[in-house]
């Protein structure tokens, strides 16, 4: 029931961010009403919840007719802030940090960045300020800087957030059951969108080194419980911890994603992480089948 009520709120969260990102040119366009009908397919499981059933009906409504009427745009934003104002509690830094991600998936939804949908996205994020320091929040503040400089997005400027920004579009978790050598358990079933894989993150360029290394395990692993990856990686001469310091070397992103994560991406241990970095540390950040594979190497 926890789970439901957390997937109904985030998904909330994220349309209303959606809504602002598709609007913030003040133009709603074919492209982006196709993107919206994506949202609805990713959230069917939803379509006969209630209250949800009645915003699906609208949204479903205007994606057939492709026009999306200024006041139902304000229709479904105020829906959005009054139904998690009544089903909380959602904690404010965590709603803000859902809308930002739809936010991001609204702006490129029809392959475009524009400055207007700069400024606009950098006014609500100056607004709802109190998640500054966390990752994503720099790293997006870094490139709206850059375009600021002259006033104008470069094709490279514009790539670059492109880029960036395509990490936050969720995808259908289309689960599937599989068995191979390298995962000792199926994949586990879920009907809660995920986001893509943070591909600036995950370091896909380096050996791993196990013994007296410090390894941090974070995420719902497919290839079975935490502990017995702990216990593979006492035998090669590595070290687990649960805190993420300045001592640690690699943390290793579990390849399921859990649908109750705070900000619905890879969770505080990797933000934590991430501010350490940015103060000189070098912790490394490896997915799981990298690690699985580097593994039987060393077997």
């Amino acid at each position: 029931m926890f789970a439901e009520v957390t997937n109904r709120s985030r998904a909330i969260d994220v349309l209303s961010g959606f809504l602002k990102g598709i609007t913030a040119d003040s133009e709603i366009n074919e492209s982006e009403l196709c993107e919206l009908e994506k949202w609805l397919k990713n959230h069917s499981d939803l379509a006969e919840v209630y209250p949800f059933s009645d915003l699906y009906e609208i949204i479903n409504r205007s994606c057939k007719r492709k026009f999306l009427e200024e006041s139902v745009k304000e229709e479904l934003i105020e829906f959005c802030s009054t139904f998690n104002a009544e089903n909380g509690p959602v904690e404010k830094l965590t709603s803000e940090m859902r809308i930002l991600h739809g936010f991001l998936h609204g702006i490129i939804s029809d392959g475009v960045i524009t400055e207007e949908e700069i400024i606009s996205l950098k006014k609500w994020m100056d607004i709802h300020d109190g998640n500054k320091n966390r990752w994503p929040y720099r790293e997006i503040y870094g490139l709206i800087e850059t375009v600021m400089e002259d006033g104008k997005i470069s094709e490279i400027e514009h790539e670059s957030m492109m880029k960036f920004f395509r990490n936050f579009v969720e995808i259908r978790n289309v689960s599937y059951l599989k068995d191979d050598t390298l995962y000792i358990n199926k994949f586990m079933n879920s009907n809660a969108p995920v986001l893509k894989t943070v591909d600036d993150i995950i370091r896909k360029d380096i050996k791993i080194v196990f013994k007296n290394r410090v390894f941090i395990f974070t995420g719902q692993m497919r290839s079975g419980k935490r502990g017995h990856m702990e216990k593979i990686l006492l035998g090669l001469g590595g070290k687990s911890r649960n805190i993420v310091n300045k001592k640690t070397d690699y943390i290793v992103v579990g390849s399921l994603s859990n649908r109750c994560w705070t900000y619905s991406t890879y969770g505080r241990k990797i933000e934590k992480a991430m501010e350490l970095n940015n103060l000189g540390a070098d912790i490394k950040f490896i997915d799981e089948e990298d690690f699985l594979k580097e593994v039987m190497k060393e077997s």
